[in-house]
């Protein structure tokens, strides 16, 4: 198409190059509208019929797969770069909308992650480099020199508080508890969280052993 050449837009109103409509390919002619309306109109669509559009999405490249990714292949092969940049502004736009779309996903399939996880830890920890990994991990934890607060008990894992370097205390706290929170002792973030969690954890547990004597104290006065 000329891009020198103008078009009026049916729905804007406005006078454009002929590159800012989509060519119609039955007619071999520039459409009615603009690109911007018809993504306009095509984003209103959506999201007003975001579960039709989803599933026909689905059935469209479950039917169409092998064209669908020889396509996409060829067009990465021609221009790399343009897809990476693509792909970077795009999460930079929408980071929330995909950390949170990520967060949902994990949780729904939490059970199904936390299995394969297992099956896979198992199996990799009696590998030689699994092994080797063990011995490493446990010479770490030695080397660490933490003092823990409580006893170990059944289902519990050992939480490092990382308070700082003077202070180096642990704590035995459930497994689920434990694991509940991403952290990392170069994330302040992180371990707060975690630690209040952990320390109010074994506050209740103590309140609850102090309650437990006092009744059987109680009982055999």
């Amino acid at each position: 198409m000329d891009s020198t050449q103008m078009k009026v837009c049916t729905k804007c109103q406005k006078s454009k190059p002929l590159s800012d409509y989509y060519l119609d390919k039955r007619r071999g002619k520039p459409r009615a509208r603009c690109k911007t309306c018809i993504d306009e109109d095509n984003r209103l669509y959506e999201n007003k019929n975001a579960e039709a559009t989803t599933a026909y999405r689905q059935k469209y490249y479950q039917k169409n797969k092998p064209h669908i990714n020889e396509l996409n292949n060829k067009n990465y092969r021609l221009k790399p770069n343009d897809y990476s940049e693509r792909a970077k502004i795009n999460y930079v736009k929408n980071k929330r909308e995909y950390q949170l779309r990520n967060h949902k996903n994990y949780i729904i399939n939490l059970e199904s992650i936390t299995t394969r996880h297992t099956v896979y830890a198992k199996w990799y920890l009696n590998t030689p480099s699994g092994k080797i990994c063990i011995i490493k991990s446990k010479s770490k934890s030695r080397g660490l020199g933490y003092t823990p607060l409580n006893n170990w008990f059944e289902g519990s894992e050992f939480h490092h508080m990382f308070i700082n370097n003077d202070v180096n205390i642990g704590i035995h706290i459930p497994k689920k508890l434990h694991r509940s929170v991403k952290h990392n002792p170069a994330n302040e973030f992180s371990m707060t969280k975690i630690n209040t969690l952990a320390m109010n954890w074994i506050i209740s547990d103590c309140t609850r052993q102090a309650a437990s004597i006092k009744s059987i104290l109680e009982m055999t006065t």
